[in-house]
């Protein structure tokens, strides 16, 4: 089946709070790490699967830790801002 005339974009729009991303063009699903077609029941029978349902619930957890932890970061650094996130160069 050809691939229908319709942008990447438009897809993540239709399917939002799935992983999905629009780049260069083509059709991603972060949680899966996979590329899609763009055909739209291409796209419910992956966001149906069982893979795909366990990944984005891994993805966000992943996303609700990083923001966690980034909060955490950006709220230390503030008291703190004689620190850096950065290892010194080594002397020699």
């Amino acid at each position: 089946t050809a691939e229908p005339k319709i942008s990447s974009l438009t897809r993540v729009r239709e399917f939002p709070d799935q992983t999905l991303s629009a780049e260069a063009g083509k059709l991603f699903c972060k949680g899966c790490k996979d590329e899609l077609s763009l055909i739209k029941s291409s796209i419910r029978t992956h966001i149906k699967s069982k893979a795909h349902i366990a990944n984005v619930q891994r993805f966000w957890a992943r996303e609700a830790v990083d923001k966690t932890t980034k909060i955490f970061l950006e709220d230390h650094l503030a008291r703190h801002p004689d620190e850096t996130l950065c290892h010194p160069i080594p002397r020699r």
